[in-house]
């Protein structure tokens, strides 16, 4: 679309809000009767001129009482908010002013019921469900009652025409008039049901993403506060089912307070970001050390690391600054690291490293011995559809964690890779650019 396209268009939604009202104000019944009024205002104002020029006076007098009627009607609904009297004195003016012009212009074979039937589905387009019935009824009742009088008594109608010039001219103009009010009513009413059919549509995406986001949520949650529940529960264990001496016992009140601080602390992380990310739906970025952020994750999970008699090496380069949010940063270590220790034999080794590559990248890699069993990983491992057969491993899947490892590794402009270790288990590559080289 060009930019002289975009400017009219933006005008024209101004004009037309000015006119009817925009849909932050008003209902769409309500900007429908503005709309109604607009055109039919205009509309007869031709009418007058004309039925003037063709010396129809009674229905130039008739026009003008719905001129009026319409402008009254108008002003009250878009000027004054009171759109009940507005559609009130609309309809009565319309039907009175019309039945007058009935009995003035040649009853049936005028143009006055065609005026009714627009009169009649304008009206119904603005009225509330429970009008619909109210307002049927009156229009029947009334071209009902007009035709049986005309019948009964044929000398109350009167037919000033001067000429057959003048009675299909009069047909023909008020065709269009009727035919632009319907028109202009109709296209209005399928315009804006599109609009509201799409903005429904997108309502429905927008929930079915907050439902995806939960959902995520809840993953989180309990992939990264199991390692330290099983941790606790451990140490409990220890007070129930040994007997250990005073020194052991303070060592693991120690152990157990420690590792409930950390547990608190995941806690209010993970919900802090996801309340922050949920309101904004972005991610806030900042100075970090990852070198610092990986040595807490690993303190975090020593404990499993022990429990399966683990060596969990840590090679850390210090100042390892990057751009990125700490409570994000930590989910992703947090999911590798409960990933290695989960698919690493009893007596195995997993190997965590953070430097600097290439001067402009910091790489993090954490890398295990793996089960000793063969497995092919494919890059599906990173897709949420895909996670479900890697191996014959007795603990099967990696779960929602890499795939939303992946996901916000990207949102802070990183990258995570892996590749399979020639004697078992697997290597993951985690790059930030560092803060020096942005």
């Amino acid at each position: 679309m060009t930019f002289r396209k975009i400017f009219f268009l933006k005008k024209f939604t101004q004009a037309r809000d000015l006119i009817i009202g925009s849909s932050v104000n008003f209902t769409l019944q309500i900007r429908i009767l503005h709309t109604f009024c607009f055109i039919a205002i205009n509309l007869a104002v031709l009418t007058i001129f004309f039925n003037f020029l063709a010396k129809l006076y009674y229905s130039a007098i008739a026009s003008l009482a719905i001129f009026i009627g319409l402008l009254l009607s108008f002003f009250l609904s878009r000027l004054k908010n009171k759109s009940t009297s507005g559609f009130v004195l609309l309809i009565c003016t319309m039907n009175i002013a019309l039945t007058f012009n009935y009995f003035f212009n040649a009853g049936i074979k005028g143009p006055t019921l065609l005026l009714l039937l627009a009169t009649y589905l304008g009206t119904v387009m603005i009225t509330p469900n429970k009008g619909y019935f109210i307002i049927t009824v009156s229009n029947i009742t009334l071209v009902f009652s007009l035709l049986t009088i005309e019948f009964l008594y044929p000398s109350l109608i009167k037919d000033t025409y001067t000429g057959a010039g003048t009675y299909f001219l009069d047909h023909l103009i008020t065709y269009i008039v009727v035919s632009m009010i319907i028109a202009t009513g109709v296209t209005f009413v399928i315009k804006n049901y599109q609009k509201e059919q799409l903005a429904v549509n997108e309502q429905a995406r927008v929930l079915g993403m907050l439902n995806d986001e939960k959902a995520k949520l809840i993953s989180i949650l309990s992939h990264d506060l199991r390692a330290p529940l099983a941790g606790i529960k451990t140490y409990l264990g220890n007070f129930v089912n040994k007997d250990i001496s005073i020194n052991e016992r303070e060592e693991i009140e120690r152990a157990l307070l420690d590792l409930t601080n950390q547990t608190s602390q995941l806690l209010d992380d993970i919900l802090s970001w996801s309340s922050d990310y949920f309101k904004a739906k972005k991610v806030e970025m900042h100075t970090l050390d990852i070198g610092l952020s990986l040595a807490k994750s690993k303190e975090l999970f020593q404990h499993l690391a022990d429990q399966k008699q683990l060596s969990l090496d840590l090679q850390l380069e210090p100042n390892l600054e990057i751009n990125g949010n700490e409570a994000l940063i930590q989910l992703i270590l947090r999911n590798l690291i409960h990933n290695a220790i989960k698919f690493t034999s009893v007596g195995g080794s997993i190997s965590l490293n953070a430097y600097t590559e290439n001067t402009t990248t910091a790489l993090v890699t954490i890398s295990d011995s793996g089960t000793g069993t063969a497995i092919l990983l494919t890059e599906d491992i990173f897709n949420s559809s895909g996670i479900s057969n890697l191996g014959t491993q007795s603990e099967q899947g990696f779960g929602l964690g890499l795939p939303l490892c992946k996901q916000y590794t990207e949102a802070q402009y990183g990258t995570l890779k892996f590749q399979q270790n020639e004697h078992g288990g697997a290597t993951f590559f985690l790059r930030f650019p560092l803060m020096n080289a942005v």
